[in-house]
């Protein structure tokens, strides 16, 4: 006998006839359930009228849900975007600078550590460093020996775009917290494959887009943010 509502996940893929396909960390191939999810919202905006103001709340609800369990966090934390660097700009813009404040990242990162930093500076007076790697990758050890007593935040990938590493967050985020400086993850490369806590790895902020392992399409993303920061940041863009 067949069994009922269980969905057969290899339907739901697209067949790419002409390659095996395994550069998800780059752009996913987007299955089915999400094509029919971004039609249906298309579809609502034919007829905007119809549409049950319930909706508006009860999908960020659901997906605040979803994020939450995956990354080990509360929903309450966690604010869906447009994209990893919509989370950046919110923690750029909401901390409160001192001139001479640091910014770390580390050399070949991804853009946004750069183009949400690099700006900061003439702002804020803030200076961004980017450290290069003691031998071929970035480790946890390139990150805590750059640290200082003016860092206030490090803004690197868990695991990095163009290498494939998996940074040991935790010991940064250890070192980080000892002496008060902040730490904030690119999940982008992560989330989804990686099986991760929030807690485990000790992050202050977490950024993802969606396009990757989550398996959304572009435009889509969220922030995470650890409760005790909730009421620290000043409001900004999201």
């Amino acid at each position: 006998m067949a069994t009922q509502g269980v969905t057969d996940w290899k339907k739901e893929w697209f067949e790419i006839e002409d390659a095996t396909y395994l550069n998800t960390a780059a752009h996913t191939v987007i299955p089915r359930v999400s094509i029919r999810a971004v039609e249906r919202s298309l579809e609502a905006k034919k007829f905007p009228h119809r549409v049950d103001d319930s909706l508006w709340f009860e999908s960020p609800v659901r997906i605040r849900g979803s994020l939450a369990r995956m990354i080990g966090a509360k929903p309450e934390e966690i604010a869906v975007t447009t994209g990893a660097s919509t989370g950046a700009a919110a923690v750029a813009h909401g901390l409160e600078w001192r001139p001479g404040d640091e910014i770390i990242t580390a050399q070949g990162e991804f853009p946004l550590h750069y183009s949400t930093w690099k700006p900061m500076e003439e702002r804020e007076g803030v200076r961004l460093r980017t450290i290069a790697p003691h031998d071929r990758f970035i480790t946890a050890d390139d990150l805590i020996d750059a640290l200082t007593p003016r860092t206030r935040i490090v803004s690197v990938s868990l695991v990095r775009y163009d290498d494939g590493t998996l940074l040991d967050a935790a010991r940064v985020s250890a070192a980080c917290h000892a002496q008060g400086t902040l730490l904030l993850l690119d999940g982008s490369q992560a989330c989804g494959a990686v099986p991760m806590s929030v807690k485990d790895l000790g992050a202050d902020f977490m950024v993802c887009a969606g396009y990757k392992w989550l398996l959304s399409c572009y435009g889509t993303g969220f922030f995470w943010i650890k409760t005790e920061h909730l009421d620290g940041l000043l409001p900004g863009p999201f």
